[in-house]
């Protein structure tokens, strides 16, 4: 099989091998064999239950080589990572500790909570983004349309100004490094720039006393950390790995 392709991309082929490999004696000969069905299951025919349960019958063998276990258990974690299962990769590289690097088992862990920051950046964001709307949708009520208007106006050339300097500004300092993007920076500024107006509105429209006004700002607040993290997680999330994210 190894030295034809076409059977080592046959399925039916494979499940021969799988079947047959159950008679073998233990040994490296059975590990093999079951090694290369759950790679090509894995890589090739995208069969991954398939592939996984091999996999972790692999770890389990005890005539298994501790090279071939170790792989094994990567392949088991990287696999569930690759379909999105975060949690189940996170688990299941815990467990699988004795195997792995610690350095990767504690990235699988990092990315876990990344979900978890990204779907609650979200939130806050969706959260400020309603709230500004319903601020806005009472003042209309109230007759106040036009100065929330007439504040939006106002504030947006300052607000564009500050955020093409945030964005052009990081961009530039990030350019400098070798390892540096400018990238994150400009799609910061690019999605900084409307939470900014929104932030404006929301102050023309919500009410002035100082409890409600600190309430924005920390809410605002918050909604730029939060679009940071986004662009950070999805864009290049090289600048959050060193800061344990």
């Amino acid at each position: 099989m190894r030295r034809d392709p076409k059977l080592a991309d046959d399925g039916a082929t494979l499940d021969a091998l799988v079947r047959d490999s159950d008679a073998f004696p233990p040994g490296a000969v059975r590990v093999e064999a079951r090694m290369l069905a759950a790679d090509a299951f894995v890589g090739r025919l995208h069969r991954h239950a398939d592939g996984l349960a091999l996999y972790d019958r692999v770890v389990s063998d005890p005539k298994a080589d501790a090279l071939t276990s170790r792989l094994a258990a990567r392949q088991i974690v990287e696999t569930l990572l690759g379909d999105g299962r975060l949690d189940e990769a996170r688990a299941r590289a815990n467990a699988l500790a004795p195997h792995l690097d610690a350095a990767f088992v504690k990235h699988v862990g990092h990315l876990a909570r990344r979900r978890v920051l990204v779907t609650a950046s979200e939130i806050e964001i969706g959260v400020v983004v309603l709230l500004v709307a319903a601020a806005i949708a009472l003042a209309g009520r109230r007759g106040r349309t036009h100065a929330v208007g007439a504040a939006m106006r106002r504030a947006t050339p300052l607000v564009l100004a500050f955020t093409v300097y945030v964005g052009v500004m990081g961009g530039v300092l990030a350019a400098k490094y070798e390892t540096g993007n400018a990238k994150p920076f400009l799609v910061f500024g690019a999605a900084l720039f409307p939470l900014l107006v929104a932030a404006r509105a929301w102050a023309a429209a919500g009410s002035p006393s100082p409890a409600a006004r600190i309430g924005r700002a920390l809410a605002c607040a918050a909604g730029a950390v939060g679009a940071a993290f986004i662009v950070l997680a999805y864009l290049d999330p090289l600048y959050l790995d060193g800061y344990g994210l």
